[in-house]
């Protein structure tokens, strides 16, 4: 089992974090480079382009797989090969999101902060941890520079699927956090283009892990 960072938007990390333990949610990746595993072990960028990834019959749509070839074979056959995602079954996600600290610490790098300063989570508005001092928040923080002690959600990864990410159903899209109406894919389709839309949009469908997630404790 494996802890890493995950980073949400700022409603999602929300939603999460209210989440009932043991409530099981979605999210979805698009399939790339940086969260894929070919046989194993992480593939060069320059030769992530060239693969033709599909959908096996028989692997119940839990990984994807290509034909390559390898380069110690002597044979120079094409060998199949698996293609995973890189979190796992069991695996731990630490949630990322944007947050600041008090303006007195705005000129320190969030790793010169005492542990256990108060902290300020964004969601459509910065949320207040202390109403009194609400005007004291600091400068937005990004979520890539948020220190494991700020980290708020702790998730557990409990199945992994992909597919393509127009094939999403109704349920799933509830777990994904979303408000939906009697059909409720076209609602959907602005949520992710409006975090995937400039180089994966919903139009081109491309496919996605899929992670059901369950909050934990510590």
């Amino acid at each position: 089992m494996k802890t890493r960072p995950i980073i949400f938007q700022p409603w999602k990390a929300e939603w999460l974090h209210n989440l009932p333990l043991d409530y099981e949610a979605q999210t979805r990746r698009v399939v790339k480079c940086s969260n894929s595993f070919v046989n194993g072990h992480r593939c060069d960028k320059k030769y992530w382009g060239g693969l033709n990834l599909s959908r096996s019959g028989s692997n119940h749509g839990t990984y994807l797989q290509t034909l390559l070839r390898h380069s110690d074979d002597p044979s120079g056959e094409n060998r199949i090969y698996k293609v995973c995602p890189r979190w796992q079954v069991g695996d731990r996600l630490r949630v990322r999101e944007s947050f600041c600290f008090h303006k007195n610490y705005d000129r320190f790098s969030p790793h010169e902060i005492p542990p256990n300063s108060t902290v300020w989570y964004k969601t459509d508005n910065w949320y207040k941890t202390d109403k009194d001092n609400f005007d004291s928040a600091g400068r937005p923080r990004s979520p890539v520079h948020m220190p494991r002690w700020v980290s708020r959600t702790l998730l557990e990864v409990t199945a992994v699927k992909v597919e393509r990410i127009q094939e999403i159903s109704h349920k799933d899209i509830c777990a994904e956090g979303v408000i939906i109406p009697v059909d409720g894919v076209p609602i959907f389709q602005p949520v992710w283009d409006s975090i995937n839309g400039k180089k994966y949009p919903w139009k081109i469908n491309p496919q996605v892990w899929v992670y059901t997630v369950r909050r934990v404790k510590e």
